[in-house]
């Protein structure tokens, strides 16, 4: 009986333990299993947190380049703007030259014009004053005439000088073709005042020799004077 219990007891001992080094094995496998599927998942695990970081870059990116774009866009546009505006600036300026223009011609045409009927005018007067020139010329020539008479000579004053006056006179009238009617009214003028004159202001002029008459000696200082 104890060999059938001993044999009992060592059959049992036996399955458990084949139990316990199956359950290892087991346990092992699920482990080995448990270990490679943990790696799978660290590796898709980087993968993803890779491909997030590639999204939020790239995202990034994005962003910097719109704001980039809508601020080249909002330059372009000042740009347009201004460019109008230059433009615009350009053809008033050419507008207001071509209006500059026609003033100055039309300004330089009406100098131009009143210079013309300033010249005319100024030919027409000398035309007048000629005319009124030779009109007074052939007044003059009608009441005095061409050659000069002699005055009868002056109750006062000195022959010489008279005698010098229409020597001059004479040079004169014939020198130059317009005579002067001033020396003739101061002559005039001349003999009506010395006409006005009392007798007791008149001189008399002593007697002129005769040929015939003796001839009064010379004196040495006469013959020096002549």
């Amino acid at each position: 009986m104890d060999n059938r219990k001993y044999g009992s007891m060592s059959s049992v001992d036996w399955n458990s333990q084949q139990r316990v080094l199956f359950l290892q094995t087991q346990h092992a496998e699920t482990l080995k299993e448990l270990h490679s599927e943990i790696t799978k998942l660290q590796k898709r695990c980087s993968e993803l947190t890779f491909e997030l970081a590639m999204k939020s870059t790239s995202t990034s990116q994005e962003d910097s380049l719109s704001v980039e774009v809508s601020q080249l866009k909002k330059t372009l546009a000042d740009r347009n703007t201004y460019i109008n505006r230059l433009e615009t600036e350009i053809k008033q300026d050419r507008l207001n030259w071509k209006n500059l223009e026609n003033e100055f011609r039309d300004t330089i045409r009406k100098y131009k014009l009143e210079l013309e009927n300033r010249e005319k005018t100024a030919q027409e007067l000398r035309l007048l004053l000629q005319k009124k020139s030779d009109e007074l010329v052939s007044m003059t020539m009608k009441k005095e005439p061409r050659s000069p008479i002699m005055p009868s000579p002056p109750v006062t004053g000195n022959r010489r000088r008279l005698s010098i006056d229409s020597r001059s006179e004479r040079e004169w009238m014939k020198s130059s073709y317009v005579p002067d009617p001033k020396p003739f009214l101061q002559r005039k003028e001349k003999l009506a005042n010395v006409r006005c004159l009392p007798k007791s202001a008149q001189t008399v002029l002593p007697p002129i020799a005769k040929r015939n008459e003796t001839k009064p000696s010379t004196s040495p200082s006469n013959s020096a004077r002549k």
